[in-house]
């Protein structure tokens, strides 16, 4: 008999196990609790920097306006003054040169930068371990990508906390990506203060 009662106890400690591990899921860490500001860039730099492809530019200013709506984070005007920073990046083709930040192209010698008697030699770029949340190599970058770092103490990117790709995730007014994470911390952290819409 109390083998029985034991049995059942195990069982509903696991099944309740398992339904609280789905939901950690999809929660996200206490750090958008507790952030007040944001600093939105591309993965390939600032807004400001010269040359940054126009998709990203553009992607840039979608996510910015799209915080600003939420309202729940400021915008912060650099990314030291920032309590986490969000990396956009815009899905392009395969092989698209205006993306190197993803390290998918190693760098090619230039014509005449050789001295006499020196070899060439060909380095690919250090790949970020952290440069696809998905798998599937060079096709993730057809899809736009969303990713939340914090700084660590040197002033470098730490983490991603949170990631997500998604075809045209990126595109205004909606911009999906930020929808879901929208979603996901509104859930987790519910802002007593206010109530919460429902789009």
């Amino acid at each position: 008999m109390n083998t029985r009662y034991l049995t059942i106890f195990v069982i509903t400690l696991l099944a309740f196990s398992l339904a609280n591990a789905k939901t950690k899921k999809l929660q996200v860490p206490e750090v958008f609790q507790t952030a007040h500001s944001v600093y939105v860039e591309s993965i390939d730099g600032e807004i400001s920097r010269p040359g940054l492809n126009h998709a990203d530019h553009q992607a840039i200013l979608q996510v910015q306006e799209a915080l600003r709506e939420w309202n729940r984070y400021t915008l912060a005007p650099s990314r030291d003054k920032a309590d986490m920073i969000i990396v956009v990046r815009k899905g392009h083709n395969v092989g698209d040169q205006d993306h190197l930040g993803l390290g998918l192209h190693p760098p090619m010698p230039q014509p005449g930068a050789l001295q006499p008697g020196q070899q060439a030699t060909m380095q690919a770029r250090p790949i970020d371990q952290n440069a696809s949340v998905g798998t599937g190599g060079d096709d993730i970058a057809m899809q736009d990508l969303l990713r939340v770092y914090t700084l660590n103490e040197k002033g470098k990117l730490k983490g991603p906390v949170w990631a997500r790709e998604m075809d045209s995730g990126l595109e205004g007014p909606s911009v999906r990506l930020l929808l879901e994470l929208k979603s996901a911390v509104e859930i987790t952290y519910p802002r007593d203060a206010a109530p919460q819409s429902t789009q």
